[in-house]
């Protein structure tokens, strides 16, 4: 073999592996947005089935049946917190999550503050900071500088999320 074939397949090789790293990269950064979407719908349906299930938790000795599971999301952050809520007192945190920094979401309306679903029928009622009388929302879940994109539909009526284009 010359050195020309050589540099030749040298110069082939490199341009293959500066192909495929993007591609790589780029198949990292969907399922890293696939892995918020599914979180979020999780946090959702993980509210909703608590309330369902009405199971009653034990905190400091004493049981307790929670009245309602409510899910906030902080777009500033990015953070899910979904709690317990017991009459309005000692509101137990369940789980937090913060979703990766490559990804966004944003609630719409924007003053959304927390999704209720109460116990034991798993009624939804959304809550907002400025009163907002709306009972539907539209999460929007968003990859900056990457063409991901991806709404989650959630309505007081059918209590269940749906993903819309």
């Amino acid at each position: 073999m010359t050195l020309i074939e050589l540099l030749v397949v040298m110069g082939v090789i490199g341009i293959l592996m500066t192909v495929s790293i993007g591609g790589i990269s780029k198949s990292r950064q969907q399922a890293r947005f696939k892995e918020a979407v599914n979180t979020v719908v999780g946090f959702i349906q993980g509210a909703r089935s608590r309330a369902l299930s009405n199971l009653s938790m034990n905190i400091g000795g004493i049981d307790y049946s929670a009245d309602a599971f409510y899910l906030q999301i902080n777009s500033q952050t990015n953070e899910l917190n979904l709690y317990a809520d017991f009459n309005g007192t000692n509101d137990q945190l369940l789980e937090h999550q913060t979703l990766d920094p490559s990804v966004q979401i944003t609630p719409n309306p924007s003053d959304l503050d927390r999704m209720v679903y109460f116990a034991p029928m798993g009624e939804l009622e959304f809550f907002y900071t400025d009163g907002s009388p709306d009972n539907e929302i539209t999460l929007t879940l968003t990859s900056p500088g990457n063409p991901f994109e991806q709404k989650i539909f959630l309505s007081e009526v059918g209590r269940v999320p749906e993903l819309v284009k």
